[in-house]
């Protein structure tokens, strides 16, 4: 059976779904990968726990060499988001990963190496991303980090009166329009 996950635009706000997505890689004897992938974004992660201090309610918590067991919400929402990533990764192996809005909770600063380090992560574990995003900062980023992988496509989607079309743009049309032409490719 293909494996098939989703990460919408918000999930990375969701701590239960974090929680229930560690417990699976757990069970599939999958966190060292995902651990492995945080390090990849942040070399200090060194584990993720889920930890209950009450027994009721509980809380994910990174294990880092500078900070010592820190509960997730201390590293923010990018931290969130690359978490769930990296903990639905592994999930996908060889099947189809789909991310909503890609670049949410990403500090423009920080989409290079998320990209590179999602599509690294996507290409050693035989993933199909497919991705949504209504930035252009996003699209150069992809572009840029995608340069050296052959299997590239934007799909973009109009919506005129009742019908929908689709124009799609390959990664050498891409870079014609972005880097030579300088076109906006989202119009």
């Amino acid at each position: 059976m293909l494996a098939v996950n989703t990460i919408s635009s918000h999930a990375h706000r969701v701590e239960q779904l974090q929680i229930q997505r560690l417990s699976e890689t757990v069970l599939q004897e999958l966190q060292s990968s995902a651990v492995e992938m945080l390090q990849t974004f942040d070399p200090g992660v060194e584990d993720i726990e889920i930890w209950s201090q009450s027994g009721v309610r509980p809380t994910l918590y990174i294990r880092h060499r500078d900070f010592g067991l820190a509960p997730l919400s201390m590293f923010g929402d990018g931290m969130r988001r690359i978490l769930l990533m990296a903990t639905t990764i592994p999930l996908c192996k060889d099947g189809v990963l789909l991310i909503d809005e890609l670049e949410i909770a990403l500090h423009t600063q920080a989409l290079h190496t998320s990209f590179d380090w999602l599509v690294q992560s996507c290409v050693h574990n035989n993933i199909q991303l497919v991705a949504t995003t209504h930035s252009l900062e996003t699209v150069d980023a992809l572009l840029e980090v995608c340069r050296h992988h052959e299997n590239l496509v934007v799909y973009r989607l109009e919506h005129h009166k009742d019908q929908t079309t689709t124009t799609t743009l390959d990664k050498e049309l891409l870079i014609t329009l972005r880097e030579e032409l300088g076109r906006e490719v989202r119009w």
